[in-house]
């Protein structure tokens, strides 16, 4: 609910600039203004833009005051507050056409054609030469098998033989049982799977650090035990009505990452590499490269390209894992020894040509920080 004291042409302005950003006006309402009387005008209006839904009420708030402060606009965001459309994930239904029935047979049947009989039933169900291609979202079998067979524009009539089923080993939903959303579940597979790279990420760590005692380690042990108690809440989230599964998948899920995260570091050998520095090397890399993304879905292509791109350049250096020669090069002409005199395997020169790459592109933590405050809203004004 937005006030706005002006004119007539400062509200057609002000229409015109919501209506560039696809921020459609629901109600309008307000005196009659002229192009020399200001009048109060109240608006509401739907503001619609990319990011967190946390602290997104204060983004919105922003957002419409920067329009306003734009067009030197005497504007007012009276109210804000969060509109969630969430389509529900109905269940999934294929289509198949049962194959034609047999005659009656002369006699009982046999246990041959009785398993021949189930063969065919199951070809059937399963088998794709039988499935008519139709995908069906439908809340029970009775609405799936209409839609399985409603004649569509452009399509092939379906056969009276037409029925639907569910996926392999999934049962059909019981009455009034409560359906997920999509967009809600998304978020919570996608929370799950960076629960999984921490607690891999930490107890590797741990494994690390272990010889040192407990006092080397206590922080990260914290940090993997929080880290499973929200991963088996969102379990519960996404398991409704099943808490003693979504308990049993979060210990699995725990399970399953410490023991490869454990595995990573204590698999290598004494004085070699440490898989714990390089699991914590490519999270740290994935979190720049998500920030970053963020960063550019807060624009557009055509403002981000022309500086993201030749920024980014450097990176391709890893390609060519000869140019690392030039770091051995300059270290070993310290101890007065020329390149010929070493033998360097290419996997150290491509390692080498990988950290100049990164120590180039080392800005980019700043772009990536950028692109994190926008889309939780805390940098809306300074855009």
């Amino acid at each position: 609910m937005v006030e706005l004291l002006g004119t007539t042409t400062e509200c057609d302005d002000f229409e015109q600039a919501l209506e560039e950003r696809g921020w459609p006006v629901l109600q309008k309402e307000g005196g009659p203004a002229t192009a020399m009387t200001a009048r109060t005008t109240r608006y509401l209006l739907e503001c619609r833009f990319p990011g967190s839904r946390a602290n997104a009420r204060r983004g919105a708030r922003e957002r419409i005051e920067v329009v306003g402060d734009e067009l030197q606009l005497d504007l007012n965001v009276e109210v804000t507050d969060l509109v969630v459309r969430d389509p529900e994930e109905r269940p999934v239904w294929y289509a198949y056409e049962r194959p034609a029935a047999d005659g009656p047979p002369p006699g009982p049947p046999t246990r041959r054609a009785r398993w021949r009989r189930r063969v065919r039933r199951w070809c059937a169900e399963r088998l794709a030469p039988y499935r008519t291609g139709r995908h069906i979202s439908a809340v029970n079998r009775t609405h799936a098998q209409e839609l399985a067979t409603r004649t569509l524009p452009g399509t092939v009539t379906p056969s009276p033989r037409v029925t639907v089923r569910r996926p392999i080993g999934t049962p059909d939903p019981e009455p009034g049982a409560a359906t997920g959303r999509r967009r809600r579940t998304d978020c919570e597979i996608f929370r799950l799977c960076h629960a999984a790279v921490v607690l891999m990420v930490t107890s590797s760590l741990i494994a690390r650090l272990w010889p040192q005692g407990f006092a080397a380690w206590w922080v990260l042990g914290v940090v993997a035990v929080t880290t499973l108690g929200l991963a088996a809440h969102w379990l519960i989230r996404f398991m409704p009505g099943k808490p003693g599964a979504a308990l049993g998948a979060a210990l699995g899920l725990g399970v399953v990452t410490v023991g490869m995260g454990a595995r990573i570091e204590l698999s290598g050998e004494p004085g070699g590499p440490s898989g714990a520095l390089g699991l914590l090397a490519l999270a740290a890399g994935y979190a720049v490269f998500t920030g970053i993304r963020l960063l550019v879905r807060q624009w557009s292509w055509r403002v981000v390209a022309p500086w993201l791109l030749p920024a980014v350049l450097p990176l391709a250096l890893g390609l060519f894992p000869s140019l690392g020669l030039g770091l051995h090069a300059l270290y070993l002409d310290a101890f007065g020894l020329n390149l010929e005199d070493v033998e360097i395997p290419r996997l150290w020169q491509l390692i080498a040509t990988v950290r100049l790459g990164l120590a180039v592109n080392l800005w980019l933590i700043a772009l990536a920080g950028l692109g994190y405050l926008q889309h939780f809203h805390w940098c809306v004004r300074e855009r």
